[in-house]
């Protein structure tokens, strides 16, 4: 996933995927995320943050975000 802050001082990046049809269900866990400034420093956080994806094909869906959480 990638977000662009746009250059701001300040801001909040929204992270988003699609979930497709090859998207497999399971717990996806983020293992970390690589925050740059404009002078292209870095700084790796490593959130707790897990996500849970489950199929739906009995109702014609592909597969559904149920549940994350932060810890």
């Amino acid at each position: 996933m990638h977000g662009d802050g746009g250059g701001e001082k300040e801001v909040t990046v929204r992270l988003e995927v699609e979930l497709t049809d090859e998207t497999f269900p399971g717990e996806y866990r983020c293992r970390f995320v690589d925050a740059y400034n404009t002078r292209g420093g870095k700084d790796t956080h490593h959130p707790d943050i897990r996500f849970r994806v489950q199929m739906f094909p009995a109702e014609g869906g592909g597969p559904e975000l149920v549940e994350w959480r932060l810890s």
